[in-house]
């Protein structure tokens, strides 16, 4: 079965629904499936075309022409994408939904090739849930199934598209568990992990903030920051502003393969997100290798993290809050432990990498067949 896998951006430009993604195709091409990707052109300017493990790469200028509303790159990358469907001929269209302009190019090439569409939504609707968009609203009429990795999306669902409950269910993002036992996290010198892109909308200046008082009780903390983005340089401004040159350390990219080990040497992951997280990768991750979270208290993470049993949840913006509860699990080891392996337990039970496979795998199966 042919399937043309859509996400916002893809390998090596990576956020939580690339990391996914490029976990999930060659497990799933494993059972059975040929994949194209398509993905929007990022801020790494990589070739048009690609490949990823041998599954081929296409990426267009979606996000640009969108943003700038510009005509002419808009009318090429549509181009583009319908004669990819005509090469490729899918029996399924699977979308990665985040930003809502990719699904107005794989809509206005619907006519190129007439295949059902899966929409995996990674995003809630915000302020389109009480009176949908004409964008919006064509996204959920015109999608065969509808997949949701948190409730919150569930309900933002229902509440946008009443129509929309009797094709849509819920599908836990997920990961697979690491190939090592984890060990137990430094104490003398513990590290605060930030994991992810460096934008506004993951809150890591009120990380740094945290980090400054965090570090009047834990003098030898360190906050690791690990990723890139455009907000970089504004991050490390703040973080000399407030003495802590030499205690910050930015890590930039992590290839995915190094992840786990990097979690490793944290004894608290930090996910300060003002954005309302569907069901951010990195609290699954962090789960995996046994360590506690402190996390806002938005979107979908309240469904991935128990509160006060697997991790902590603040309020968004609240650095003094981000800051006890990180400092509050620094002075109580022996707690910050067992959180974390409750975190782990938990994640093995609900949030299972070959249930994740399964639940598309059965997908794919019924949604394409019959597809032409």
């Amino acid at each position: 079965m042919k399937v043309l896998y859509w996400t916002p951006l893809f390998w090596p430009d990576l956020g939580g629904i690339e990391t996914l993604a490029m976990r999930a195709l060659p497990a799933l091409r494993d059972r059975g499936y040929e994949f194209t990707v398509v993905a929007s052109t990022g801020p790494r300017g990589l070739d048009a075309v690609g490949d990823y493990e041998g599954i081929p790469v296409f990426r267009y200028p979606i996000l640009r022409a969108f943003a700038r509303k510009d005509l002419r790159v808009m009318a090429a990358a549509l181009t583009g994408v319908a004669a990819l469907k005509k090469r490729v001929e899918p029996d399924l269209v699977h979308i990665h939904l985040g930003p809502i302009s990719i699904n107005l190019f794989h809509l206005r090439t619907a006519a190129a090739w007439d295949a059902p569409t899966l929409l995996t939504l990674q995003t809630l609707l915000g302020d389109h849930a009480s009176a949908p968009g004409p964008l919006l609203a064509e996204t959920l009429r015109q999608a065969k199934w509808i997949t949701a990795p948190s409730e919150a999306v569930i309900s933002d669902v229902r509440r946008a598209d009443p129509a929309a409950a009797g094709k849509l269910s819920l599908i836990h993002n997920a990961v697979e568990a690491p190939p090592f036992d984890p060990a137990s996290p430094g104490i003398e010198e513990p590290v605060i992990l930030g994991l992810g892109r460096l934008v506004r909308e993951k809150g890591f200046d009120r990380l740094i903030e945290a980090f400054a008082l965090i570090r009047s009780r834990h003098p030898r903390a360190r906050l690791c920051l690990a990723g890139d983005g455009p907000v970089r340089a504004d991050l490390q401004a703040l973080a000399a502003g407030l003495g802590l040159d030499g205690a910050v350390d930015f890590r930039g990219w992590v290839p995915p393969g190094e992840v786990f080990r990097l979690i490793e040497t944290a004894a608290v992951v930090a996910v300060p997100s003002r954005w309302q997280e569907t069901f951010a990768v990195v609290l699954l991750e962090a789960a995996r290798v046994g360590r506690p979270v402190v996390a806002t208290r938005v979107g979908g993470t309240p469904e991935s993290v128990a509160d006060g049993e697997t991790g902590i949840l603040v309020e968004p913006e609240d650095a003094r809050g981000l800051a006890a509860a990180v400092t509050g699990l620094l002075d109580d080891p022996a707690r910050a432990a067992a959180m974390g392996r409750r975190a782990r337990e938990r994640a093995q039970t609900l949030f299972g990498w070959t249930a994740y496979l399964d639940a598309f795998d059965a997908l794919y199966r019924r949604l394409g067949a019959g597809a032409r």
